[in-house]
């Protein structure tokens, strides 16, 4: 019996590589569909929750688990806990346009606070061994020109930046107190294939269906600077290595992902221009409440923790991102 046994667990597993039963929240939005894609070409076994208010279903990977359900719902949640035998989590959900979190301070904090400690809660009482959870970048606010490190002050100027500060203390009193490890992933300003360009969120993806319209794309900018904001854009697919690395390596640590490279609004508006090659005039308004003037990651804390770089050029991410869209039309 023991030798069918482990023939069959070769068969399966040839490489002796443990596959886990991981909890992806969000899995069904633009970032977290591609770590649930990546996860699964390991042979992980993926249970994706989101309540697909910005998710889409058409997003979900058909050997994923789904279950429609928020995150804020603790008796769900706990149910799918004690059904599906969670070893690790990765936390996508989340509210993540700061001029939202402005206008909806509330909102903003059930999802991303009360949705964050639900999570954890269950994993606690369910001896979940990983926690990834998502941060961002608005947690540092305006902090100058150089690249942020990851052990930057922080002083976030949204409603947004304060819970996903708030959301990093308390992922570190849980593993101080409650013995869960964690790695948190800040992402620069991601962009790539299935991203939403509706609402404020998402300035690649709407810049490239405003174009393909052949309609003028608004930068938004402050007097002083007027075209517009310094931003770190990562593509999406340089993102994946980072959360397979960080189920297993970083535990305890904050990690910045971006390129160290900072682009202007106006840039990104002509780079995509360029691409979809139209002749489209430019316009301008004001800066929004809470916008961030400059915003470009160190990343040093990943090459350290989590032996991560990004490969994808700019010019080479929007090539791919506008192709997309216009298979999408």
């Amino acid at each position: 019996m023991y030798i069918l046994v482990a023939y069959l667990t070769f068969l399966l597993n040839p490489f002796g590589e443990y596959r886990m039963n991981i909890l992806l929240t969000g899995g069904a939005g633009f970032i977290g569909s591609h770590v649930a894609e990546a996860y699964l070409s390991l042979g992980h076994r993926v249970i994706i929750v989101d309540n697909l208010t910005t998710g889409k279903r058409k997003n979900i990977p058909a050997d994923a688990i789904f279950y429609e359900t928020d995150v804020r719902d603790r008796k769900k949640i706990e149910a799918i806990f004690a059904k599906e035998r969670i070893d690790a989590i990765n936390h996508h959900a989340a509210q993540m346009k700061a001029p939202v979190s402005v206008k909806n301070p509330v909102y903003d904090a059930e999802v991303n606070l009360i949705g964050l400690l639900q999570i954890m809660e269950c994993a606690t009482k369910y001896r979940v061994k990983k926690v990834i959870s998502i941060s961002s970048a608005a947690v540092f606010g305006d902090v100058g020109d150089d690249p942020i490190r990851h052990d930057a002050p922080k002083n976030p100027i949204s409603p947004y930046g304060i819970h996903k500060y708030t959301t990093e203390l308390y992922l570190a009193y849980y593993m101080k107190q409650r013995g869960i490890p964690y790695t948190i992933l800040r992402y620069a300003n991601v962009y790539g294939p299935r991203q939403v360009g509706d609402g404020e969120g998402g300035v690649v993806a709407i810049f490239t269906g405003t174009m393909l319209r052949g309609e003028s794309p608004t930068v938004f900018s402050y007097p002083e600077e007027p075209d517009g904001m310094i931003r770190d854009y990562i593509y999406v697919r340089d993102l994946m290595s980072a959360n397979i690395s960080a189920l297993e390596q970083g535990d305890g640590q904050i990690i910045n992902l971006g390129t160290e490279v900072g682009i202007k609004t106006t840039e990104l508006a002509r780079t995509i221009r360029a691409e979809i090659d139209a002749d489209i005039p430019i316009k301008y308004g004001s800066a929004r409440t809470g916008d961030i003037r400059v915003s470009v990651f160190d990343s040093e804390n990943a090459r350290r923790h989590l032996n991560w770089r990004p490969k994808t050029r700019l010019t080479d991410g929007i090539r791919e991102t506008v192709a997309y869209y216009r298979g999408q039309e």
